[in-house]
């Protein structure tokens, strides 16, 4: 997915985007430490003065921490910028520690209206005349927010909608799990080990799911819903909630785009007696159960 225009425009237009981000007032909410705002743009860069299209709409809403222990907010921003590189075709935009969001944002902007640029000025080298171009409108709509908070545990959840052309857009939605006590991101690897995550797996793979009319994963597959190469390992994307663990596979990653995001809640009380007594998630199934 590619986005781009002309760079006569791009100029004027990128600095309006810029004076357009806006801190958006979320009433201070909170988790532990930390205390949340939300920052929000919404612009439309039109290809050309005369014309309303093609245009590329870009929409974004984050939360991010605004306040709390100052080690702890560097963290925790920062683990949102790391985050999205997926949403931006695997490029990294960023520096390694940066957790300012609303930079993150203005070079968000910059990469989606630079690509839209080249690929609008690609297309216009197709053509004799610009007039015979097809419409080329193109939206990209972010949002960020917080999830849940699970003892120390708060999840955060980037939507990304993309659309360039054709018959239809596409989702992403990546996950992060942020520790407040070590203020640090939970790996799978954190919550299961060598050992234990073929059973977990499994257990993932055989679960009736409601929204599938009761059919597991690995019936799904045998009846033709799923590749036939899906592999139905735990995915790296996860997140918490008072219920369990929430493991989500990505459109086109098990299934074909009608399928959508596909996503399977093991609960606390499931994943109890098959996690390693080192899992970061064990401690927090025994608070669960008890509360």
């Amino acid at each position: 997915m590619r986005f781009k225009i002309f760079c006569s425009l791009f100029v004027l237009s990128f600095l309006f985007i810029l004076s357009s981000l806006t801190v958006g007032c979320t009433g201070g909410s909170t988790s532990g430490e930390l205390v949340f705002d939300s920052l929000r743009t919404d612009t439309v860069i039109q290809f050309a003065d005369q014309s309303e299209k093609p245009a590329i709409s870009i929409q974004m809403k984050f939360d991010y921490a605004r306040s709390g222990l100052p080690e702890a907010v560097s963290a925790f921003n920062n683990s949102i910028v790391r985050l999205t590189p997926a949403l931006t075709e695997g490029e990294v935009p960023f520096a390694a520690d940066e957790d300012n969001i609303l930079r993150m944002m203005q070079t968000l902007v910059g990469v989606l209206s630079g690509n839209y640029r080249s690929e609008v000025a690609e297309a216009f080298s197709n053509y004799d005349n610009p007039e015979e171009i097809p419409w080329l409108n193109y939206e990209a709509d972010y949002e960020g927010s917080v999830l849940a908070t699970v003892g120390p545990f708060l999840s955060y959840q980037i939507m990304a909608y993309f659309y360039t052309g054709g018959a239809h857009g596409s989702t992403l939605c990546n996950y992060l799990v942020f520790d407040t006590s070590k203020n640090s991101v939970v790996q799978l690897g954190d919550i299961v080990d060598e050992q234990t995550r073929p059973y977990i797996a499994e257990l993932m793979a055989n679960k009736p799911l409601e929204d599938m009319d009761g059919r597991s994963l690995n019936q799904m597959k045998k009846e033709g819903y799923l590749f036939e190469d899906a592999v139905l390992d735990l995915p790296d994307n996860f997140f918490f909630t008072s219920k369990g663990i929430t493991f989500v596979f990505q459109q086109y990653e098990i299934a074909p785009y009608a399928m959508g995001l596909i996503s399977v809640t093991l609960t606390w009380d499931e994943l109890q007696p098959l996690l390693p007594e080192d899992s970061v998630a064990l401690t927090l199934t025994q608070t669960e159960q008890a509360s």
